[in-house]
């Protein structure tokens, strides 16, 4: 459970630059662009195509930005040279404001830089992701993002990098899934934005709306930076790095119905650092609404810095805005860990705006902040409890993962549509540890399950199923909510679980010591 990039130019961008290996088509062959006939593309040539159209100075540039694009077939850029978003700009005149339906389908090997070489991106305030900037009633629906890998450098000026895309000023993100790597190294005073759905959410100065719903991911997020860090922030969370604003007007600007297994880190010299499971840093102006609503993270969380300001937590790093709400999210994080002998949050830092709802796992299973030399679980004191959010019931791991699930689909039950949004239920299903959406795409996200760690050998018969490991003292059987059907003692490493009902369950041994000896996910038929 456990980076791209390109030269801005205003008039258009020298896609040359990067040298696809793939050369475009001269058309997309299927569709005129409408909504009701949305351009096709099933190549790697039609995708080049379409970017390059729409980071071109063409005279039909604007109307390719603004066009329906749907998704049909699988695409792997494995073989191709280093990705160039598509809208990569933050002139918003340049951005994407059209359609792009994925249809469920997946592009994988999406790549710029590598762990040994991280790209230079030399333009001010750049965009990063498969699309660079989204605004107005720009749309990205039912994509799988697989295998991403992006490593970038930034010598100066604002950064933003993402999945999906790099800086989202208003439209919508539904359904998406986003598995990769996002890595950022930084200079000094170089202020970036990471996340596994979009780096910022900057509405501008308009009447605006942005929504973020029903998406997933899983990987790494991450930031380092090689000197100081006096005035910059670096943000960086699972889904959004940073959720912000600079508009005048009323906006307003959702995330709901989302999860992230990812793990999320930055660290620094010197520097204000913003680290959450979901979202880095939430802060905006009065005059935007921000809400942050129906989400869990489950990855592990690290800071460190010698800096003033570091905000560290499972959901937000920091809410800092009197109009901003954190509801019904759930830290999942068995690691949030501060390397700075200061505090960390199981939800939320809140220097502004309201928590409420929220829950988490219960402290003896997080990690969450170093005191002297010792990582120690922290102590929730009841004054502050909003930032920690109340524990999930349960006396075990697997009955306060399906605490979470039951707090989560009530969400959806009582609110199934949002914003003309369908919201996906959520499952928990053979081979996952934590909650996932009931979805048909091929990439169901992410959430793998942790264990084995000895050999299990497990065998249904009529009336229950028998199960044999080393060491096994007692066996508990759990149902996909995570109540407990039945808990059975061992005899010769050896124990039968009657259970009359057919269906998933969850099986968790112990040794003698009550010492968690694997988890495993059985079909019992």
């Amino acid at each position: 459970m456990k980076k791209i990039v390109f030269t801005i130019v205003f008039t258009g961008l020298f896609v040359g630059l990067f040298g696809a290996s793939t050369p475009a088509a001269d058309r997309i062959a299927v569709g005129t662009g409408t909504s009701q006939d949305p351009y096709k593309i099933g190549s790697i040539a039609e995708l080049y195509f379409m970017r390059d159209k729409t980071n071109s100075s063409d005279a039909d540039a604007a109307a390719y930005r603004g066009a329906y694009y749907e998704l049909v077939d699988d695409l792997n850029l494995e073989a191709e040279d280093d990705w160039t978003p598509i809208c990569c700009t933050t002139v918003a005149s340049a951005a994407f404001s059209g359609s792009f339906d994925g249809n469920g389908h997946t592009i994988s090997n999406l790549k710029y830089g590598t762990s040994d070489v991280y790209s230079v991106e030399i333009g001010k305030s750049s965009t990063v992701g498969f699309f660079g900037m989204v605004k107005t009633s720009g749309s990205i629906a039912n994509l799988n993002i697989d295998r991403a890998a992006f490593y970038v450098t930034v010598p100066s000026g604002e950064f933003y990098n993402a999945g999906i895309a790099g800086l989202l000023q208003a439209g919508t993100i539904n359904n998406c899934t986003v598995n990769g790597i996002f890595m950022s190294k930084q200079p000094n005073n170089t202020p970036c934005n990471v996340g596994g759905i979009v780096g910022k959410v900057n509405t501008p100065s308009e009447t605006v709306k942005v929504i973020i719903a029903n998406c997933s991911t899983s990987g790494t997020m991450a930031i380092q930076l090689s000197g100081t860090l006096a005035t910059s922030n670096m943000c960086v969370g699972g889904i959004v790095g940073s959720l912000t604003g600079t508009t005048s007007k009323v906006a307003k600007a959702y995330m709901l119905n989302c999860y992230s297994t990812a793990d999320v880190s930055a660290t620094t010299t010197s520097g204000p650092i913003f680290v959450g499971g979901i979202a880095g840093q939430v802060t905006i102006g009065t005059s935007v609404e921000i809400s942050v609503q129906n989400c869990y993270a489950s990855g592990n969380i690290y800071g460190k810095t010698t800096g003033a300001n570091a905000f560290v937590s499972g959901i937000s790093g920091r809410i800092n805005s009197a109009t901003a709400n954190i509801t019904n999210c759930i830290a999942m994080n068995q690691s949030v860990k501060l390397e700075k002998n200061a505090d960390c949050w199981r939800v939320a830092e809140k220097s502004a705006g309201n928590l409420v709802g929220n829950y988490a796992l219960a402290e003896d299973q997080m990690i969450l902040q170093k005191k002297g030399t010792d990582w120690e679980n922290v102590a929730v004191v009841s004054s502050i409890s909003d930032v920690h959010g109340k524990t999930l019931e349960g006396a075990t791991f697997e009955e306060q993962i399906g605490d979470g699930l039951k707090k989560l689909n009530d969400f959806v039950d009582v609110n199934p549509d949002f914003e003309s949004i369908d919201l996906i239920a959520w499952d928990r299903k053979s081979g996952f540890d934590y909650p996932v959406f009931k979805t048909t795409n091929n990439n169901t996200a992410i959430a793998q399950a942790q264990v084995l760690e000895n050999a299990v050998c497990i065998v249904n018969m009529n009336g229950g199923v028998e199960v044999s490991a080393d060491n096994l003292s007692q066996l508990f059987v759990y149902n996909a909510e995570g109540r407990l059907l039945t808990q059975v003692n061992a005899s010769g490493e050896k124990a039968f679980a009657g259970i009359q009902k057919k269906g998933f369950v969850i099986l968790t041994g112990l040794d003698e010591n009550g010492n968690r000896l694997f988890v495993k996910r059985h079909i019992l038929k």
